[in-house]
């Protein structure tokens, strides 16, 4: 599969490495579909934590989205800028914790 854009990425360079197939005979807790860098870093902490995880991906770790990036990991936040000059340091740190992942803690007032 080739990537959209003039330049390969380091992930399409490389040669990556074809594991076996059958699974049939190892148990897994959880199976990763993409090894992009929400995948592996997902597989990472689950293992870290004592699951058994499978991650699969059809082409090289981190060829897809991640490989197209230049270590930027998520354009998400960026779609969402608020000023703090504007609406105050406090509104924009409120505004901005709504955008983080689950396991973001927020603290009351």
């Amino acid at each position: 599969m080739k990537r959209d854009g003039s330049n390969n990425s380091f992930w399409q360079t490389i040669d990556g490495q074809n594991f076996p197939t059958d699974f049939s005979d190892l148990e897994f807790d959880t199976i990763i579909v993409g090894a992009g860098i929400t995948g592996v870093t997902l597989a990472k902490e689950l293992q870290d934590t004592g699951f058994k995880c499978l991650l699969l991906d059809k082409e090289n770790p981190g060829f897809g989205t991640t490989g197209g990036t230049t270590a930027h990991i998520n354009n998400f936040y960026d779609a969402h800028t608020f000023s703090p000059s504007t609406i105050g340091c406090k509104n924009y740190a409120k505004q901005y914790s709504s955008f983080q992942p689950a396991f973001y803690k927020s603290y009351p007032d």
